[in-house]
């Protein structure tokens, strides 16, 4: 199920007892606005704390603060819960990459290509665990898979962008 849909199901659930609220939170969200939209989520998962559709996407508000253990307890509950929704091993992912914990978070973005996720989008998240010294040219590797899918991705273009220059490629970063 794409983020999208994950999103529309969700918001229809507490749409009748909270009208615009759910639509107005994920506004806010889109916005940068992530202190509300965690107060928000945090209300309507209250009112259904099984809910993992909930937990994931106040999983993907907290991730966005830095919050990323939170992240992760809500985002494996999810998983548990629907372990073909590929869009949640991908934040699993990236939190453990903000952590430090790269091997891990590699093996999260594989199983979430392995479940049908964006390619374009977790060939980049691979090559971002390369990109600071741990080996450019896998990171350039995996970079152009991404913009092989994606030309205009600019995570994986910097991402490369980087990797050629630790290998002293300036013309080619630029």
């Amino acid at each position: 199920m794409a983020q999208e849909e994950l999103t529309k199901e969700a918001s229809q659930m507490v749409l009748d007892e909270q009208g615009g609220m759910w639509v107005e939170t994920c506004r806010q969200m889109a916005y940068g606005n992530f202190k509300y939209a965690e107060e928000m989520f945090n209300r309507f998962l209250n009112l259904d704390p099984d809910e993992t559709k909930i937990m994931y996407i106040l999983a993907q508000c907290y991730a966005q603060m830095d919050r990323n253990g939170l992240a992760m307890i809500l985002t494996k509950k999810h998983i548990d819960a629907n372990p073909d929704f590929a869009d949640a091993y991908n934040l699993f992912g990236v939190c453990l990459r903000n952590e430090g914990r790269l091997e891990d978070a590699e093996r999260y973005f594989k199983i979430a290509i392995e479940k049908g996720g964006d390619k374009g989008i977790l060939y980049g998240n691979i090559g971002s665990l390369y990109v600071e010294g741990r080996s450019p040219y896998e990171c350039i590797e995996w970079s152009d898979k991404a913009l092989a899918l994606n030309a205009n991705d600019y995570n994986a273009q910097w991402n490369k962008a980087l990797a050629l220059l630790a290998l002293g490629r300036f013309k080619e970063a630029w």
